[in-house]
């Protein structure tokens, strides 16, 4: 009797002598073969990506969303997601990587990565967008996790856990709603680690915005000789937001007559664009110097603090009514948004017609001592990862956007009052229930410090504000009315890609797939708020059409912005937004086109 081998998905048929009884090894449902090792990953077939950590969240759905209709990269049951922090969500991750066997062809047209393939994808989550520019044109290294280290790169890292259905085993929902804990598994608290040229990099701005001509702050600017090395190409724009700790969103809720401990976007505070730039440039350092609508109270008075939540405390040398401002630095595009959107800062002179003058950027005084991470022994210039040691920083510069996330978090259960900036696509919780009556207030729960009740984290406990009324969500920006968002640039060398076919069919692919709108629309987060995370510029994504306004579908069946910043066939994100479909509603105006929805 010949061998033979089944075809039968799942099992494995032993080979056996002539006459001989074959075995089978049926793997159970629901267990996964082993992680995939370095030897069987081609040097080719890994991808380094660096920059932005704003697209962290967006880069990492991509490459996990499930095959087939929805459009993922990867074979179900082959994928692992390694981080370096003890969750994805944690401050503490700064970079993460995902190997899978494709279940699609990656391609740019002429060179291929072929269904079948073993790949692996690692993104680098330190710095910001400036280190998704002057790496690819300097060739330089950047740090990533190591999947040649010896035993496997699982035996480095924390035990191995299935993803929950929709959601990390943390139970946030940072992965796409396709995923199952037959997919893949997630490895934490990786250790291993290598230094690699990457391939692609990704930024919120365009790289002008980190010339010395455009007035970059930082030390080490790019130049012009650097970015001719690079090819671009504009890919979707990615809401920011301005975010303030969770009892500072509660008391400014109470100033402005909105019910407080609703997470709804119709109960969403505002701050004035003027007041916010104030605070970008130094010249507020007092929430005493904020005042209620009227103009005639200041927020920080008692009878806005309600009976359920801890009023602010004094944290020696400073006064109880204390500004922390948790910021970026200055390699962040996230920084260079705020920058530009708030200051009109690395903008160039006259580089925005009609535009004020640039003003100063406040300065971060955290010291070197207490920056932990920091590269060159300047805090400003690549930002700090979040320690308890920085609580008394009233300006903290962050590494990453987690980083700001956790400063805000922070002051929070310390009863101060924070603001900060980070993309529009970041989870906060602890929302109000009954269980949640009091911590749900934001602070540290009631005047005996109570610990939290169970269910609640203490991880993200802050929320969006709205600037000028407008609110920050992407039906906002679909309708002409939400402008803090940007066009992100996906950047390479162009000799290096030019000269590697599989680093050429990859660019490709991250060139395709975050063009395509169906794909697009599976990124996108509903929060309580509103839908978040990137939408496509009309300009950028071939056949994408922008919305009839008013809104009358879900923003994720069309994600398409109504403005754009990349006319000319360029992007600036100095410039102006273009409206490109008629502008029907308008806000804040005392004659608006027609009624404004409540959550816009």
């Amino acid at each position: 009797m010949a061998n033979k081998l089944s075809l039968i998905p799942g099992v494995l048929l032993a080979a056996v002598a002539a006459g001989g009884v074959a075995h089978a090894a049926v793997r159970p449902i629901g267990v996964r073969p082993a992680a995939l090792s370095g030897a069987q990953i081609p040097a080719a077939n890994r991808f380094y990506m660096s920059g932005s950590t704003a697209l962290d969240n967006v880069i990492k759905d991509l490459l996990t969303l499930a095959p087939g209709a929805n459009n993922g990269a990867c074979a179900n049951g082959t994928m692992d997601v390694y981080y370096d922090g003890t969750s994805y969500t944690a401050s503490s991750t700064h970079g993460y990587a995902v190997t899978c066997t494709l279940a699609k062809v990656m391609t740019d047209g002429t060179h291929t990565v072929a269904i079948g393939q073993n790949v692996a994808f690692f993104k680098d989550g330190a710095g910001g967008s400036f280190e998704g520019t002057k790496p690819e044109a300097d060739q330089t290294t950047r740090t990533y996790l190591n999947i040649d280290v010896a035993g496997g790169l699982p035996a480095a890292c924390a035990a191995g856990v299935a993803f929950d259905t929709n959601n990390t085993p943390s139970g946030t929902p940072y992965f796409p709603r396709e995923m199952t804990s037959a997919n893949a598994t997630e490895h934490a608290s990786c250790t291993a680690t290598t230094t690699v040229i990457p391939v692609a990099g990704f930024s919120d701005v365009n790289a002008d915005m980190f010339t010395a001509n455009n007035g970059y702050p930082g030390l080490t600017p790019l130049n012009l000789g650097e970015i001719g090395k690079l090819s671009a190409q504009p890919l979707f724009q990615q809401q920011f937001g301005f975010a303030v700790s969770l009892n500072l969103y509660r008391v400014l809720q109470s100033t402005q007559g909105k019910t407080v401990g609703s997470d709804a976007a119709i109960d969403i505070p505002s701050v004035s664009k003027a007041a916010l730039s104030a605070i970008a440039a130094g010249n507020f350092t007092d929430w005493s110097q904020i005042l209620n609508p009227a103009g005639t109270v200041a927020i920080t008075d008692a009878s806005f603090i309600g009976p359920n939540q801890t009023a602010p405390v004094a944290i020696a040398p400073n006064v109880v009514t204390q500004l922390y401002l948790c910021r970026r630095g200055d390699q962040s595009g996230t920084e260079a948004s705020a920058n530009s959107y708030l200051l009109n800062n690395q903008c160039g002179a006259g580089n925005v017609p009609g535009s004020s003058t640039p003003q100063s950027l406040a300065v971060g005084n955290t010291p070197v001592a207490n920056c932990s991470g920091v590269t060159g022994g300047v805090s400003d210039e690549n930002g700090c990862k979040w320690q308890a040691v920085n609580l008394p920083d009233t300006i903290f510069p962050g590494n990453g956007t987690g980083d700001v996330d956790a400063c805000l978090n922070a002051h929070d259960l310390n009863n101060a009052y924070a603001i900060g900036w980070l993309s529009g696509d970041r989870k906060y919780d602890d929302p109000m229930s009954a269980a949640n009556a009091k911590f749900g207030f934001g602070g540290s729960g009631d005047t005996s410090n109570a610990a939290p009740p169970a269910g609640t984290s203490t991880a993200h406990r802050w929320r969006y504000i709205a600037i000028d009324g407008k609110k920050p969500n992407l039906e906002s920006v679909a309708s002409g009315i939400y402008d803090f968002a940007e066009d992100n640039v996906l950047y390479w060398n162009t000799a290096v890609v030019n000269a590697n076919a599989n680093s050429a069919a990859f660019i490709g692919f991250l060139k395709s797939d975050l063009a395509t709108i169906a794909i697009i629309g599976e990124l996108e987060t509903v929060q309580t708020h509103g839908t978040t995370g990137p939408i496509l510029d009309p300009l950028n994504a071939g056949a994408a059409v922008p919305n009839t306004l008013p809104l009358s579908v879900a923003i994720n069946t069309n994600p398409v912005s109504s403005w754009s910043k990349a006319g000319g066939g360029g992007v600036q994100d100095c410039g102006a937004p273009v409206l490109e479909t008629a502008p029907v509603l308008d806000k804040p105006s005392s004659t608006p086109v027609q009624a404004v929805p409540a959550n816009l």
